[in-house]
Parts: C-alpha cells; structure tokens; sequence
C-alpha cells in the first residue's frame, strides 16, 4: 500500500494523522535520562485512517521490534534502533491512563476494544492534524474527556473538563437526562516507570516536539510509539453508586461505540509480585459483576477477558 505524504494533508483534517519514520532510536544519557528520538524527513509518510494504520501494523515485523526492545531492556545499550527503512515506526499515539480514588482506593479504568488491536486499552487515540501531533498531551485529555463518562445511581454526572454541550450529548444518546453536573477533581501524577520518559521528534537538526514526565513505549504488535500520561480523578460516591459509561462515537456520527468499561486494582502476589484483578465491569452504565442474575459463586469466579481476547 502507498502511504500519503505529510505534505498532501498538512492543511487538512483527517480522521488521524500519524507519521511513519524510518529513523529512531532509544537513548539514554549521562543522567540515565532515557528517551526515543524519532528523526523525519521534510515530507514523511503519514497514516490518516485507521485502515491506513492496521496495514502499517500488520505488516510490520514485530519479531523485530521485540528484538531491539530486548535489546535494551537486558543490555541498557545507550543507543538502540527501533526504526529502520524496513522497518518503520508509527508516531504517536497519546493515551491517558485514569486512575479514579474512591473512598481512599484507587483503581485504573479501561474499555474493551473488539477490534484490531483488541484488548482492554486505556482511554486515547490519534491527532487529526499536524498541528495537534505537536501538542500531545492536549489530545490526550480531550479523548479521555470525550470517552470516560463517570454518574451515579442517582444520575448525578460528574465532569473533570468536558464542556457540558459534550457531556449533555453523550448523556442524550444513552438517553439519560443528568440530575445535576458536579465538577471533580483531577490531577496529574508522575508516569510510572516505562521504556523512556522523554520524546523527541526532529526534522534534520530541527527540534519539533519534546515531551518529558511521560511514558513513551514502543508496541511491536503495532509497529508503533504511544504516550502515556497518568492522572487521578477523584470520585466522590462509593464503588457500589458508581455507573461508567463509553463516550466514544463511531467516527462522525451520533451512534455510541458503548464498549464494556472495566475498573481493576493492583493487588500483591507472593508468588508473581503484583497482579491487576477486576473489581468492576460495566455495560451502558451497569456493573455486570454485582447484578442479582449472577450469583456470587460465578461473581467470585470472574476472570479477565484479555486472556480471551489478547
């Protein structure tokens, strides 16, 4: 398949634009400050749908990504290449990992995709311009306001920077009128520790994006970077008044994807260390694991579905 050129589209609004480099590596300095460097060409190939991404993904060479990541995870090499002319790399996807305290606890919120790459995966998404690849964090928070949608039993919505127009309409579709509109608390937290905490995107020896205080990874299956920011939102209602929704449209239109929400908490193992275990997952707003059409001999036997679905 024959990509686009960014400058085809660099005016343009797209479903999503990514770039495709052939040149980046890890690195880590002096200070052990570890980072990917991602170089460009003046008019790189980009990806602007999500058909043009799975063909970039599938027809990448995990093996080979896997190889260069192991690379620099069992020799921490201070210079490790993780994009090539064969084998090149997608820039970048911006995720937000939300970590929601209730009653002093926290747990991590994710949704279930259905579709490739399938999994639980935290809220996030692409730019759609080349003005927003440039202002990551932007993107991702917008995506995390745009797909968590967080009431309770008493359809009190509770909002941590969506416009009210944006809530209201997402509430529409699920055909709920909210009683009220409580702003919550939201702050960021450092990233937990990741392949590199530093990105930087350079044009020749010109500098056009450096982000820092992130995680960036490389996922092989992909062939491409996400950054991951991290922040608590504080809810102020119990586990059990609690009702998540998807907020997330299907391209342009007012049909609601309404994936599963799914809320898991660390919890220590002695024999493997820490292990994410399932306290919650909800359907259009419902907990499925607390219905009384489950009995709590199947409720206790819940597993996680990644390891049906990848």
């Amino acid at each position: 398949m024959e990509f686009k050129r960014l400058g085809e589209v660099i005016n343009q609004e797209t479903d999503v634009l990514t770039l495709r480099t052939t040149n980046a590596y890890l690195r880590s300095d002096e200070l052990q400050s570890n980072e990917i460097v991602i170089r460009i060409d003046q008019d790189p190939e980009v990806l602007t749908s999500s058909k043009e991404r799975r063909e970039h993904g599938q027809n990448s060479d995990s093996a080979w990504f896997e190889k260069q990541l192991e690379i620099w995870k069992e020799a921490q090499e201070n210079h490790v290449i993780v994009a090539t002319p064969d084998h090149p790399l997608e820039v970048i996807t911006c995720d937000v990992c939300p970590i929601l305290l209730i009653d002093g606890k926290r747990y991590i919120a994710s949704f279930l995709r259905d579709i490739w790459p399938v999994g639980w995966l935290i809220p996030g998404g692409c730019p759609s311009s080349f003005r927003e690849l440039l202002i990551p964090r932007r993107v991702a928070f917008r995506e995390l306001q745009e797909e968590l949608i967080i009431l309770d039993n008493k359809n009190v919505a509770y909002s941590f920077g969506a416009s009210e127009e944006t809530l209201l309409k997402i509430l529409k579709s699920y055909r709920i009128t909210p009683k009220s509109i409580i702003r919550t608390r939201i702050q960021d937290i450092p990233p937990f520790p990741g392949h590199a905490g530093n990105l930087r995107i350079m044009e020749r020896e010109k500098e056009m994006l450096s982000i820092g205080n992130i995680n960036a990874t490389i996922d092989p299956y992909t062939a491409s970077v996400a950054i991951t920011l991290y922040c608590e939102i504080e809810i102020p209602v119990p586990l059990s008044e609690l009702r998540l929704f998807d907020g997330e449209f299907i391209g342009h239109s007012d049909t609601l994807v309404n994936r599963a929400v799914r809320l898991t908490k660390k919890i220590a193992i002695p024999e493997v260390g820490e292990k994410d275990e399932v306290v919650a997952i909800f359907v259009s707003g419902n907990n499925v694991l607390s219905t009384k059409w489950i009995s709590p001999a199947i409720a206790s036997r819940a597993i996680d579905p990644s390891h049906s679905f990848g």
